[in-house]
């Protein structure tokens, strides 16, 4: 089950002072959410625990895996399969069209770092606020995060073979 916790804190074994922090937490119950944000952050004042709503889309992370590097027999055109923690397959990428086969990769890429996207974007949403308001304490976990989501959409990433 997914929570959604609200806190004043740092990350752990930070150095410096403490700032408001809203994250997501995967648990089976309140208490083991609790104990997990414990594991990331330290100092954890006013800590208010919702159940976070179900997202409409299949959780992340998505991994990319190799379907076909030569498709119909033609040299340049790959397939993917999108592909949840779980395996499943979510979409094949590049299977239908060889139109411009050359950015299948990289759209490939693109609809596999969805997740991180929204949950980078959602993140900068609550963040400018509290740094425009606390001071930019939070700033680097931001800015780190939206950097890996965005290299993870636009750089080559891993794929399963």
């Amino acid at each position: 089950m997914l929570y959604d916790a609200e806190f004043t804190g740092r990350k752990l074994n930070a150095i410096g002072s403490f700032y408001p922090i809203q994250t997501t937490i995967e648990a089976d119950d309140p208490e083991a959410a609790w104990l997990a944000l414990y594991e990331r952050f330290e100092h954890i004042r006013g800590l208010i625990l919702a159940d976070h709503p179900d997202p409409k889309h299949t959780p992340g992370p998505w991994t990319l895996q190799t379907i076909e590097e030569r498709h119909n027999d033609y040299n340049d055109w790959q397939t993917f399969a999108v592909r949840c923690s779980r395996n499943h397959c979510l979409a094949v990428v590049g299977e239908v069209d060889r139109y411009e086969s050359e950015r299948i990769p990289a759209n490939a890429r693109l609809i596999a770092s969805a997740p991180d996207l929204i949950e980078a974007c959602q993140t900068a949403l609550v963040a400018i606020p509290i740094i425009a308001k606390h001071g930019p304490h939070y700033q680097t976990d931001i800015l780190a995060q939206l950097r890996d989501a965005v290299a993870k959409a636009t750089a080559t990433v891993p794929v399963v073979p």
